[in-house]
């Protein structure tokens, strides 16, 4: 993971699973009238670069956008598969990370050899069939959520969001807050850099790149103008969509789980766009909902689908009571997965994107630049900052 943080420190913000990452944030208070970094988004990657810069001495300024009774339901038929066993998936997890382990490099970030191997570019369906990895794919799948259709993703793109990092994650253990609760995380972080450096529900219209970071627009109808070369390389990226929510009056038993499932596609992945669970939480009543697209959709669609699908579960005899479901919050992460085409990551597209790390005093972090796993993009972010 790289060093810890300074302003944090062993003691009760993290699950014991992990005693030696265990954090705490110290509240700090650091104003200063000049800003010597500005940090663009608040993610993980935006965060944990922000609280490196400031712990270096830097004046940072952060803008930010803002198992068991599982049942298997084809939500579009809402037909239950009540005989369904997932297969065991241990041999071919160990195979799976057999063949990652021959591109160590990718757990440090987008670092592609001049001829890149065709495994890498093969079409993620073919790569399973080739090595005989079938009883991972509902496995990868569930932890791939976002990469839209997962089985024509290359391969380069799966081994970036579920490699060597999560296996290890899913035999021990994954690390999370105490009170299961990711965003004291970034409450936390809000203590420490102090109101005055953090614009929240902001977005960057304009910068000056050629002075000091406090250049910044954040409400003038301007656009920031990149320059053509940036513009060639991120306009090259194409984008899944991932949707999630937390509803009510779902009509379920607070212990039951639902997994999207299909009965006649390849390895029974369910069709996309569409729900890929729906999963109770700590609070009773309360369940949490994700939803994946290949392409963007206005939220107002993503819901218009999620609520009868919901509804239709009063077909099968799993509800409790009558299906009522009422969204308490919705969140688009879209954007999503960003990719490009085979013939762009062989043409060299990210020795070209890392090239710009430093140009007009502009440095990149986050999952376009390596991947969605948090603490591999903080151990990117520490080579970056």
């Amino acid at each position: 993971m790289g060093p810890h943080w300074k302003h944090f420190s062993p003691d009760s913000a993290v699950s014991e699973q992990s005693p030696s990452l265990r954090w705490t944030a110290i509240p700090t208070s650091r104003k200063s009238p000049a800003i010597s970094v500005s940090s663009m988004g608040g993610g993980s990657s935006g965060t944990y670069a922000a609280i490196r810069l400031l712990d270096s001495g830097k004046t940072v300024a952060a803008a930010s956008m803002a198992t068991p009774n599982e049942k298997f339901i084809g939500l579009r038929t809402a037909d239950v598969f009540a005989n369904y066993t997932p297969p065991d998936p241990t041999a071919a997890l160990a195979a799976y990370g057999a063949q990652f382990a021959k591109y160590p490099r990718l757990e440090e970030g987008l670092f592609l050899p001049d001829l890149i191997p065709d495994d890498l570019l093969t079409p993620f369906g073919e790569f399973v069939r080739k090595y005989s990895l079938d009883d991972a794919v509902s496995t990868i799948f569930r932890f791939g959520q976002g990469l839209g259709d997962l089985l024509r993703q290359p391969t380069l793109y799966v081994f970036k969001n579920f490699g060597i990092d999560v296996l290890h994650d899913i035999q021990i253990g994954f690390l999370d807050t105490v009170h299961q609760d990711n965003h004291e995380i970034y409450d936390r972080v809000l203590d420490i850099l102090g109101p005055d450096a953090v614009f929240l529900r902001s977005r960057v219209l304009a910068m000056d790149r050629s002075t000091a970071p406090d250049h910044v627009q954040t409400r003038e109808p301007r656009r920031l103008r990149p320059l053509f070369h940036e513009q060639q390389l991120f306009g090259s990226f194409r984008n899944s969509a991932y949707y999630t929510c937390l509803l009510r009056g779902a009509g379920l038993p607070d212990s039951t789980p639902i997994t999207n499932f299909a009965g006649q596609t390849p390895f029974h992945l369910p069709p996309l766009p569409g729900l890929y669970s729906i999963m109770p939480t700590v609070v009773p009543g309360l369940f949490d909902v994700k939803y994946g697209s290949p392409f963007p959709l206005p939220d107002s669609v993503v819901k218009a689908d999620i609520i009868p699908t919901i509804k239709s579960l009063a077909e099968t005899n799993i509800t409790t009571s009558t299906p009522d479901p009422e969204f308490v919050a919705f969140n688009s992460h879209t954007p999503f997965e960003l990719a490009v085409s085979t013939e762009a990551i062989k043409s060299g597209f990210y020795k070209e994107l890392y090239a710009l790390q430093g140009r007009r005093n502009t440095f990149y972090t986050g999952a376009a630049f390596h991947t969605q796993a948090s603490p591999l993009l903080w151990r990117f972010t520490e080579g970056v900052v």
